[in-house]
């Protein structure tokens, strides 16, 4: 072998050929927005713990679950974003690029560690990089818990590996377990990690001892403890609860059905993508038909198996792992028990696709670098070799451009929600969470058509009422807005949303008392939301008590550093109370946020003019 094929069959150069390919495709999220009505409120855009890496701060996210779910690892990785670059989404953008560019780098090493053959390694890295249904986790910076947990579970992994081929030496158990503790503090999904334990335990033949058994037990108990970190805040979120229907035995081995066919089938066929796959509606109290057909083709699919271990005897320990693989790590979102806003999500098969690109990297591998009778490459193997390169090639280039398309989907929540319900239009919060988008843009009678569809579809739908209250509050319609407020509070009495919105009406409509408890019920509900101490700041001040109203705005600001408005209003009551200095550094905070804000540069000015401060 020359110099030169010893370079281009090096790890260094394969992989950075992948790398580079990976960060093209994915170079077009760079210019994408943030998704606002998404996670990446609480996540992000509201979480006051992620704007200063101090220790209040990161005690705060180790003890909180944003959403519903307890993902501090990933949650501190928006902290350094917001240290580098504020509230630039190109720089969160950049990092979710980066975590997946090293989740291919860690998932070549773990298949070349496993197989022993580079152009297998390269094969299944560069499915898993460019496949169109991992641009969710990439796109929404929502999801990279996904991102996040994966590359510290696929290091455990890699460490598992290592632990097995240089005969069981401690010190790699010890990286695998605490890999995997980083794994789970980045999201609860990786409870699913000691079942790849046992699948890797298989493939390298090892034995079922006593150790083997013992060395398992920390993994499983840490699996029990997360899983209840996962499911009981996620389930018993109020973001969730309204979504999630009711089903009987059979209807939930149908949606069992549908979800693991859903992900088997997307791998082969990658289409019509969308982000909102709601659940079945029922029809005289039956699902779609497609749901019905489902387990005949799960049973047909497990059969296909079957016949092909049978068959292919010299690949069953590869068929057998990778399949493996794939269940175990897709089994906690199958929906056996249903959970979520949705029946089935891209992300979720982040991790476990790597079972399916094992597979088929191996057969293709087989097949290309397959050598002839006389073995000089050429003869009756040329053949399918010249068509497995072939197909190869184009497999990529084809997921590659259906995978930059499906990035500029993701460019903001208004090219996502209408891309999502084109492909879907029957979930219902994708239609509130439009009318949001639609409401923010003043584009008032489109909102109120899509909060109206929303509430149509599915009655129960809390938010979409006090959505509806506001808009209708900020059209005058006083009485729609307190009807849909009262609705939506008596749906769900522990959501703040409509009691602070109804304290602004009744605030309004003179009813101080009201507003004032409406006001408290909301800071009971939600204690980190600055708005609601923001009004009952407005509040106070308008019934003459001038201190109370500067402690609420100060409690707005310090959940909320860029709260202009709070800073302004703190700054009028200083000003009333002769607090000259401090009602100018009220002033400049304002204006700093706010470059434009006009009654705050007018009592500035105000201030500089009459009483001759000095402005920094």
């Amino acid at each position: 072998m020359t110099k030169y094929h010893k370079i281009l069959g090096s790890h260094a150069f394969i992989l950075s050929g992948i790398l580079l390919l990976t960060f093209i495709v994915f170079s077009n999220t760079l210019g994408n927005d943030f998704i606002k009505t998404s996670d990446e409120g609480p996540y992000i855009l509201t979480n006051s713990h992620v704007r200063g890496i101090t220790p209040q701060n990161i005690s705060a996210i180790f003890s909180a679950a944003p959403a519903g779910m307890y993902s501090p690892l990933t949650i501190f990785s928006y902290a350094i974003d917001y240290r580098i670059g504020g509230y630039n989404p190109r720089i969160y953008h950049l990092t979710s690029v980066l975590y997946h560019l090293l989740n291919v780098a860690l998932v070549y090493f773990l298949i070349f560690l496993v197989s022993k053959r580079k152009m297998a390694a390269a094969l299944a890295a560069a499915l898993f990089a460019i496949h169109p249904m991992h641009a969710q986790s990439v796109n929404w910076i929502a999801q990279r818990k996904d991102l996040v947990y994966s590359f510290f579970y696929l290091s455990s992994l890699i460490c598992y590996a290592l632990y097995l081929e240089k005969k069981l030496p401690k010190k790699y158990l010890l990286l695998t377990l605490l890999f995997y503790i980083l794994s789970l503090f980045s999201k609860p999904a990786a409870v699913t990690l000691p079942l790849l334990l046992l699948v890797f335990d298989y493939y390298y033949a090892r034995k079922m001892d006593k150790r083997a058994v013992l060395e398992k037990i920390p993994f499983f108990v840490l699996s029990v403890i997360f899983a209840g970190i996962l499911f009981l805040p996620f389930v018993t979120a109020n973001a969730n609860q309204n979504y999630i229907p009711s089903y009987n035995l059979a209807e939930r081995i149908l949606a069992f059905s549908y979800s693991l066919m859903f992900y088997v089938c997307k791998l082969f066929a990658p289409f019509n993508l969308h982000v909102f796959h709601g659940w079945p509606l029922k029809t005289n109290g039956r699902f779609p038909g497609i749901y019905y057909l489902m387990p005949v083709l799960a049973v047909l699919c497990a059969a296909l198996v079957v016949l092909a271990i049978k068959k292919f005897k010299d690949q069953k320990k590869n068929l057998v792992f990778g399949i493996s693989f794939f269940i175990a790590a897709i089994s906690i979102v199958l929906q056996i028990k249903p959970f979520g806003p949705v029946i089935v999500a891209d992300h979720y098969t982040y991790i476990p696709y790597i079972g399916f690109f094992f597979i088929g990297a191996m057969l293709l591998s087989n097949l290309i670098e397959r050598k002839d009778r006389a073995g000089n490459g050429s003869g009756w193997s040329a053949w399918p070799q010249a068509s497995a390169i072939s197909g190869v090639i184009l497999l990529i280039c084809f997921f590659s451009s259906l995978t930059y398309q499906r990035n500029a989907v993701w460019k903001n929540d208004y090219t996502l929600l209408t891309d999502s319900i084109s492909k879907d239009p029957t979930v219902s919060f994708a239609y509130s969470n439009l009318g949001s988008v639609e409401q923010e843009k003043n584009d008032f009678k489109s909102a109120l058509a899509h909060y109206n569809k929303a509430i149509e579809l599915n009655p129960e739908i809390y938010e979409a009422y006090s959505n509806r209250g506001a808009l209708r509050y900020t059209l005058k319609d006083f009485n729609g807005a307190l009807a849909d407020y009262n609705q939506s509070i008596e749906m769900r009495p522990e959501y703040y949303m409509p009691y602070n919105n109804r304290g602004v009406l009744r605030f309004d409509l003179s009813d101080i008392k009201g507003a004032v408890q409406d006001y408290e019920k909301a800071i009971q509900l939600k204690p980190s939301y600055s708005v609601v101490y923001y009004n009952m700041g407005n509040l106070k001040y308008t019934a003459g008590e001038k201190a109370e109203a500067v402690k609420y705005y100060t409690k707005a600001i310090e959940l909320d550093p860029f709260y202009a408005n709070a800073y302004h209003n703190r700054g009028v009551v200083k000003m009333e109370a002769q607090d000259y200095q401090g009602a100018l550094e009220d002033f400049n905070a304002a204006i700093k946020i706010k470059p434009d804000y006009a009654q705050a540069i007018n009592n500035r000015q105000f201030l500089l003019t009459k009483y001759h401060l000095k402005s920094d």
